[in-house]
């Protein structure tokens, strides 16, 4: 018992040590992704939730309510002068509203 207590003693703090030090083994990818979202980003015609919300406003009026990203796309959430709620998808590469 005292030996298996002193394994996973030592398994433990050899994980500990290495998540300290970012010796992950996800570090490796996620410096691939960060990379990886500023080439796509660079190439995107709307770049944030806010330029998104810009132009359904624009198109629509109103007041935004809400924006998600979801994959390519923007999905804003928005309350027309009317009283509508209406949800406006933005294609982040084109800038189209879809």
């Amino acid at each position: 018992m005292a030996q298996r207590f002193r394994k996973s003693r030592y398994y433990l703090l050899s994980m500990l040590i290495l998540l300290v030090f970012g010796m992950s083994p996800a570090a490796p990818s996620l410096a691939k992704n960060q990379h990886g979202d500023k080439e796509q980003q660079a190439q995107l015609r709307v770049r944030s939730g806010n330029e998104a919300a810009q132009i359904a406003q624009r198109q629509f009026g109103g007041k935004v309510l809400k924006v998600q990203k979801r994959n390519n796309n923007y999905v804003v959430k928005l309350v027309t002068n009317d009283g509508r709620i209406m949800y406006v998808n933005i294609n982040a590469v084109t800038g189209a509203i879809e």
